[in-house]
């Protein structure tokens, strides 16, 4: 656990730009770690969620001080002269460079108003569907299901023919009555006669499904109401902006000449 943790720190802080000359957050053996480092770090930690505050600051000093008394360690041992440092150093390089190129990237593409809201008028048109509050009657045969018809026109409840006849045991005991739903939440048969019936009324012929043959009866209908656009905005910018970012990656890629 502690070995993972460090090497995150040690990805992080050196896969951080270069920094200029800065006023020093402390020292270590007299070695000084500037400021701009340790704000670095907790920029990029603010940026994975965290706030920033005393305890957060206080945490990362003492990550990047266990950092440069390895750091020093290292060097003692002579570690920043093997092979195996310059590969780490150009793997954590490359990272760094390519991180640059995507930041600086969405920095000069922000994603604009106009497009946010046609996203958004785009989700509106699958959010805003309707969704129905039916019930149904569910036999074996068709002759069965002709036989509920014949029942419901001589005045026979609905409810007590679903509760003495259905076979669907989720709904039978409601009298047949099931969950608010979007039509697509039912096989398309049933959705399709659903979806033609006006509320009240039970669709003129039993529906046949895989499940057996239905007599249905809609309810009442509502409009679905989605989350507005402020509140989803977010999460707009985020797909709208990985979108646009995965193409300009792909342009790239297409353009390089990999061997």
């Amino acid at each position: 656990m502690r070995k993972t943790l460090l090497c995150g720190v040690l990805a992080a802080v050196f896969a951080l730009p270069a920094l200029a000359a800065d006023k020093a957050a402390f020292s270590v053996n007299g070695v000084a770690v500037p400021q701009a480092r340790l704000d670095a770090m907790v920029q990029q930690m603010q940026q994975q969620g965290q706030a920033d505050s005393p305890q957060l600051r206080s945490a990362m000093r003492e990550q990047l001080v266990l950092m440069e008394i390895l750091r020093q360690e290292a060097i003692k041992r002579g570690m920043d002269k093997s092979a195996d440092y310059q590969a780490e150093m150009d793997t954590f390089a490359a990272r760094a460079l390519a991180n640059l190129v995507v930041r600086d990237w969405m920095r000069t593409h922000p994603i604009s108003d106009a497009d946010l809201r046609a996203e958004f008028a785009k989700l509106q048109i699958q959010i805003g569907r309707k969704e129905y509050r039916a019930r149904h009657v569910l036999v074996d045969s068709e002759a069965e299901a002709q036989t509920v018809l014949a029942d419901l026109k001589k005045g026979k409840a609905f409810a007590q023919i679903a509760q003495a006849q259905s076979k669907d045991t989720g709904s039978k005991a409601k009298g047949g009555e099931l969950d608010w739903a979007s039509a697509d939440t039912y096989v398309p048969e049933f959705s399709q006669a659903l979806t033609k019936l006006q509320a009240g009324q039970v669709a003129a012929a039993p529906v046949k499904t895989q499940f057996g043959w239905h007599v249905i009866q809609l309810i009442e209908v509502r409009d679905v109401k989605g989350p507005s656009f402020d509140e989803l905005k977010p999460k707009l910018v985020q797909h709208l902006q990985g979108a646009a970012l995965d193409a300009y990656l792909g342009s790239l890629k297409k353009s390089a000449k990999v061997q």
